[in-house]
């Protein structure tokens, strides 16, 4: 199987949250080829973190600690922003727009279709409840923790 994360997933296998004991047994009982992500992850990964800084939910230590792990994690499959995900974007918003789709949601939502054309087997994990039910409409496979 091939996995993909969403910047919500990612943040809860490197931050302890309630979701994340959960997330961390699927993972390591499950036969994974690939864990992927969009490019934007990079960017809102580091904003969900400071984020919980400023909602003094993590210590700037700490905070710093993540990062670095995270940073230097290398096994992951990374879909690049490029000119197809914007234009993917573009038509996942006129299209979803009405359902809730957002800017950095259509992002991850053109980057979930592009894995899925070029990584067989894919199961998306989401905790956005709108991204979740668009790949669904996509017919991609996700994978809910409640």
């Amino acid at each position: 199987m091939n996995l993909f994360l969403d910047t919500s997933a990612i943040v809860k296998l490197y931050n302890t949250e309630k979701e994340t004991e959960e997330l961390t047994s699927y993972i390591s009982q499950s036969e994974i080829e690939n864990i992927i992500f969009s490019e934007i992850a990079l960017l809102e990964f580091r904003s969900a973190l400071w984020k919980k800084f400023r909602e003094k939910q993590l210590e700037e230590n700490d905070l710093k600690e993540v990062i670095a792990i995270f940073s230097s994690d290398t096994y992951y499959k990374i879909i690049p922003l490029s000119e197809l995900v914007i234009k993917t974007g573009i038509e996942l918003l006129e299209r979803y727009g009405k359902n809730g789709l957002r800017t950095l949601d259509s992002i991850q939502l053109a980057s979930i279709i592009i894995a899925n054309s070029k990584y067989k087997d894919l199961t998306v994990i989401t905790f956005d409840s709108i991204l979740q039910g668009l790949v669904s409409l996509e017919e991609i496979t996700t994978y809910t923790i409640l």
